[in-house]
């Protein structure tokens, strides 16, 4: 086996403590960025969010790679070797263009492997936009490496003067900034759209992390929002305006580097929040401010990390209580969002994640009491009909799932954003939206959307009857709404983008203000029904089919040992639940049962005077018979 030539890129510490590198491999300072030349090529991760430890050459064309775990020599390196990110520059022609590149430490990704994930390429000039490589079937085996092995082969065009290669689509801490330097650039002093752009705090080793506040003109006030203690280390900088009226909502990204679809739906998000052209994003600006963090974790990303910072920790169990001095990122973010809790604007809190295990795109809430837990429920089904990709039925909402430990790194939800956030502030919209890396279930067909105009609209809402008669069997069709088909071909970064982008429309659907709503051509015609349906999928489940709709809450929880009175008291339960769910209000309801009552009484009472009329008559027939006579004469 051939070595490289390496490049000396700082100092070199004495002793090798990283055991899942080769032998004569010494750690530096940057060890994920490094630079390994041969005679043909030269292979190097020297960029931002670059993983490259250790190179060399096997046979002809074929070379063997090593990934660099989070914080490598170290004493807080880290397991964690899943994100890879290399760069490959020919330096002379060969016999063959076709590579064979041997991944020889990676963490054990068998599932994802095994249901097709690639890894992804471009290259320069030919093919800037990043794609999966040519499919192929991976030549997968155990590592001595405590990992797997996984090989793979790419044809280097020979035009190009160099192709990168990544475990899934890179997105980096450069290119976030570039971004954000263009939208500001772009929306500065823009009369339509307000953009404001500050610097939150630094990590700790120094990068920004920046705070970005969107909205439109209207409602704008003259105060500004108040600084808090240790954030906003710029102090020349004004902080953003106060909005009247309008509900906030915060987003949140990468606070795990290697989860990079968040950073796809992130963007997205953020191009529909500036577009001119969807009047869905105008409605978006007018009623609601955007509060969002690009990017919570900038040294992990700009390191070529795969879960944790350049301490090792993992930063989203850090929420519960965060110090500024070691998680200054995450005591930012909780400052904000209990800022605006206190003052009564926040209505929704979203992290954005990516997801290793569970297929599908999808999202974790929390397990709320029951009319929580339906308002929470709305938003995921409306993210479902506005993307394709969105899987409803994935999403979950357990009481479990928040006190399950993380296989990584044996720690519990209880400190995850969506979870210690919800604790603080017992906000209802309070999420984790996850993209697999690679796959789904199922792909939704999604009904047109429809030109919302300012003629009145029938809203009347129809009846379980009602839509039996209109759509089949009770509430039947609506389980299958909106319509799925099987899903086969693996994501690209467009189905991350489309997801993200779905979530503007997803919240001027849930306040009914969207001027272009799917929500009236699908079979609910109004957010209403909607509301009921998913009021009725809570109802089945297992925790709110006695306890929350009976009175008196029955000691056991088996419908086995439920008894009669109690089924006839769930009945009653579902529908009073139901007729809360469209709209009628208590006292509504009330009035109606009076007027059905007085409406009785009266026919009672009139049946009752006619009866006694009659009586009277036939008692007295030949009286007034003759008093009748008389009159006429």
């Amino acid at each position: 086996m051939q070595s490289a030539k390496k490049e000396d890129n700082s100092k070199e510490s004495s002793s090798n403590t990283n055991t899942y590198l080769p032998a004569g491999c010494v750690p530096e300072l940057n060890p994920q960025q490094q630079e390994f030349i041969f005679d043909e090529l030269t292979l190097d991760s020297k960029f931002d969010s670059g993983n490259l430890s250790y190179a060399a050459k096997q046979t002809d064309n074929h070379y063997n790679i090593w990934i660099s775990p989070d914080c490598s020599g170290t004493s807080s390196e880290t397991h964690h070797r899943s994100w890879f990110h290399f760069r490959v520059t020919k330096l002379k022609e060969s016999g063959s263009n076709s590579y064979t590149f041997t991944l020889k430490n990676i963490n054990s990704q068998l599932k994802l492997l095994n249901e097709g994930l690639l890894p992804v390429y471009k290259s320069l000039p030919s093919s800037p936009e990043w794609k999966r490589i040519k499919p192929q079937p991976l030549v997968i085996q155990q590592s001595a490496e405590k990992g797997l092995e996984v090989s793979f082969n790419h044809v280097l065009n020979s035009s190009d003067t160099e192709t990168y290669f990544a475990f899934t689509y890179p997105w980096s801490y450069s290119e976030d900034q570039a971004q954000l330097d263009h939208c500001e650039r772009e929306l500065k002093n823009d009369p339509e759209i307000y953009f404001n752009r500050e610097l939150l705090v630094y990590s700790r080793e120094q990068r920004r992390v920046e705070l970005i506040t969107i909205s439109s003109h209207t409602e704008k006030t003259d105060e500004r929002e108040k600084p808090l203690p240790d954030l906003f280390p710029e102090k020349t900088n004004k902080r953003p305006f106060m909005f009247n009226k309008k509900r906030y909502v915060f987003i949140s990204s990468r606070v795990h580097p290697g989860e990079t679809p968040a950073s796809y739906m992130f963007n997205s998000l953020l191009r529909f929040l500036v577009s001119k052209e969807d009047p869905r994003a105008k409605a978006l600006r007018d009623n609601f401010v955007m509060v969002l963090i690009p990017m919570l974790n900038p040294d992990g990303v700009y390191r070529g990390h795969y879960r944790v910072d350049t301490h090792g920790l993992n930063l989203n169990r850090m929420y519960l209580s965060p110090n500024v001095v070691e998680h200054p990122t995450i005591y930012a973010a909780r400052e904000i969002v209990l800022e605006l809790n206190k003052s009564k604007r926040l209505f929704l809190y979203c992290d954005l994640h990516a997801h290793a295990g569970k297929k599908g795109c999808f999202v974790y809430g929390n397990k709320l009491a029951f009319k929580q837990q339906v308002e929470s429920k709305l938003f995921a089904k409306l993210l479902s009909m506005n993307s394709e990709y969105f899987e409803y039925d994935s999403c979950s909402f357990s009481e479990s799932n928040t006190k399950l430990k993380d296989k990584n790194d044996g720690e519990d939800k209880e400190g995850a954003g969506r979870v210690a956030l919800f604790k603080q502030t017992n906000l209802t919209n309070c999420y984790t939206l996850e993209c697999n890396y690679n796959s789904g279930s199922t792909r939704n067909v999604l009904s047109k959307p429809v030109i919302i105009t300012n003629e009145p609209q029938n809203k009347s809402l129809r009846t379980p009857r009602e839509e039996e008669k209109e759509l089949g069997k009770g509430f039947s069709p609506y389980d299958n709404f909106p319509d799925k088909q099987p899903m086969f071909e693996s994501y690209t970064y467009t189905v991350f983008e489309e997801v993200g982008a779905a979530i503007g429309p997803a919240l001027v659907d849930m306040i009914e203000v969207s001027p272009l709503s799917r929500v009236k051509s699908s079979p609910y015609k109004n957010l209403k029904n909607l509301r009921i349906h998913v009021a009725t999928t809570v109802m089945k489940e297992p925790s709110f089919k006695v306890s929350v709709y009976s009175k008196k809450e029955t000691k056991s929880s088996s419908d086995s040992n439920v008894n009669a009175s109690t089924k006839v008291k769930r009945g009653q339960s579902i529908k009073r639940v139901t007729l809360e769910y469209k709209g009628i209000e208590k006292e509504k309801i009330k009035e109606k049962e009076k007027e059905k009552t007085t409406i009785k009484e009266r026919e009672k009472k009139e049946i009752r005077t006619t009866t006694r009329t009659k009586s009277y008559i036939a008692t007295n027939r030949v009286s007034i018979t003759k008093e009748t006579n008389r009159t006429r004469k």
